[in-house]
C-alpha cells in the first residue's frame, strides 16, 4: 500500500482481481508462457512463424 487512496490489498482482494476462479496474475502467467513457447517454435521454423504468432499478435491488440 502506497496510502490511503492507493492501496493494492484492496484490488488484489476485490471481486476483479479474478475471472471464475482463475487470478489475473495466474492469467497472465499462461499468456506468458504460451508467448514463449510460440516464439520458440517460431524460432525453430521460421516458415510457420506467422500463423504461429498470430494469436499472441491479436491477444496483445486485444488487451491494448
Amino acid at each position: 500500500n502506497i496510502n490511503a487512496y492507493i492501496n493494492c490489498d484492496a484490488v488484489l482482494t476485490s471481486r476483479y482481481a479474478s475471472l471464475g476462479t482463475i487470478p489475473l496474475g495466474g492469467m497472465g502467467l499462461l499468456f506468458y508462457i504460451y508467448l514463449l513457447g510460440s516464439l520458440l517454435y517460431a524460432r525453430i521454423a521460421p516458415e510457420n512463424s506467422a500463423s504461429i504468432l498470430y494469436l499472441p499478435w491479436l491477444l496483445c491488440m486485444v488487451a491494448i
